[in-house]
């Protein structure tokens, strides 16, 4: 942690430079622009998890995760037990999206057209670099 500092202090030297911390994957940073951010006034990931495990809930919408295999096996057992309806929106046929009652498929990011935050807080736009199959939809639409 010494070599971190020492790297640190010379980077703040230099104007042109500064200091990124990557907070995650995909529109990580728009999550967190838009107000979405896991900690921030509501529940992370694992106490939404708990909670359903808790009080059961009627319907779960699960989009391009993969909660099966993110956390351990009895706490996702648990939280599904008394789950009503699952929806899983996802590219792959993950842990998750077998134990679906639908499964809606997405594009993939090649097919996409779109923008996303990078972690300097710039707007990237980002065209499709393949037409999609005829009739395919979005991931909103």
């Amino acid at each position: 942690s010494q070599d971190r500092l020492s790297i640190l202090s010379c980077l703040q030297k230099y104007k042109a430079c500064s200091l990124n911390i990557m907070e995650g994957k995909d529109n990580s940073m728009g999550a967190k622009f838009a107000g979405m951010r896991p900690n921030s006034n509501g529940l992370n990931a694992q106490q939404l998890i708990q909670e359903m495990g808790k009080s059961g809930w009627d319907y779960l919408h699960v989009a391009g995760c993969n909660p099966a295999a993110k956390f351990p096996a009895k706490l996702w057992a648990k939280a599904t037990e008394n789950l009503g309806f699952l929806v899983v929106q996802d590219l792959f046929l993950t842990e998750t999206a077998k134990r679906a009652d639908v499964v809606l498929p997405v594009l993939a990011y090649t097919e996409k057209k779109g923008s996303f935050i990078n972690i300097e807080g710039r707007i990237q736009k980002m065209k499709a670099g393949k037409e999609p199959f005829k009739d395919a939809l979005s991931d909103g639409e």
